[in-house]
């Protein structure tokens, strides 16, 4: 916990360090995002320095505080100076997850994944214009889901499951209550349908791969994945 409120605290510097010529208008809003990034990638480099010379949970700490700088730099670039488009901004905040996936995996560190599930489910609440997109939506959805049923068939990360999970769901439930319509049944079907078969296969993803299977997974995840998808295919076919 010591390590962790350091590495806050250490970010939160960073950040008023670099606040201090942003309010002096030091330098314009393409240098600010610039240092954001430099700041990132330096926060990158120095803790996998760290890691090499054996002070790994510090280094993947730093890592880590690194990984969430590169996603406020995409945000800042393109919601609040407005310097890069929509399409550039996903871009780069879906590079900034599939690191955060690979670093994961290479260092086997759950929490990297986490960080890694999490900014990219927020990136397209972050990056929304409030208009419906449903295929560009749920395409980038499906992926962000097989990247999670990939790392399941790698590691017993059951948290990641679970996030994945509530993010899937909520995310859907959020636009469907928002953008549905009879007229996008059939596409909304398929993509409901998609998320449902993953669900049913993440849980038990692990065994694809032979490993030690002396535990066994819940099933609670898929109970709920499929009273959910249930839910809603019955609502859309009586409505439809």
């Amino acid at each position: 916990w010591l390590l962790i409120i350091g590495i806050v605290v250490m970010v939160l510097g960073v950040g008023y360090f670099l606040k201090y010529p942003f309010d002096r208008n030091w330098n314009g809003p393409v240098g600010r995002v610039a240092m954001a990034y430099a700041g990132g990638a330096a926060c990158l480099a120095i803790g996998e320095h760290f890691r090499r010379k054996g002070l790994a949970a510090f280094g993947l700490y730093l890592v880590g505080g690194g990984i969430a700088v590169l996603y406020f730099s995409g945000y800042a670039a393109f919601q609040v100076y407005h310097l890069i488009g929509q399409p550039t901004a996903f871009g780069l905040m879906v590079a900034v997850t599939a690191l955060a996936g690979l670093l994961a995996l290479a260092h086997d560190v759950m929490w990297l994944a986490v960080l890694g599930i999490i900014g990219g489910f927020l990136t397209p609440v972050i990056l929304s214009t409030k208009q419906d997109n449903q295929i560009a939506l749920m395409t980038y959805m499906t992926i962000l889901n097989g990247g999670i049923l990939w790392i399941a068939a790698f590691k017993r990360w059951g948290l990641l499951n679970g996030l994945g999970f509530a993010f899937t769901w909520l995310l859907f439930l959020v636009w469907y209550g928002a953008h549905y319509e009879p007229v996008k049944f059939i596409r909304t079907t398929v993509f409901l349908n998609i998320f449902f078969a993953i669900y049913a296969i993440v849980p038990f993803a692990y065994y694809f791969v032979p490993r030690d299977q002396s535990q066994r997974p819940g099933f609670a995840i898929t109970f709920l994945n499929t009273l959910i998808a249930f839910g809603v295919s019955y609502a859309m076919i009586r409505e439809y």
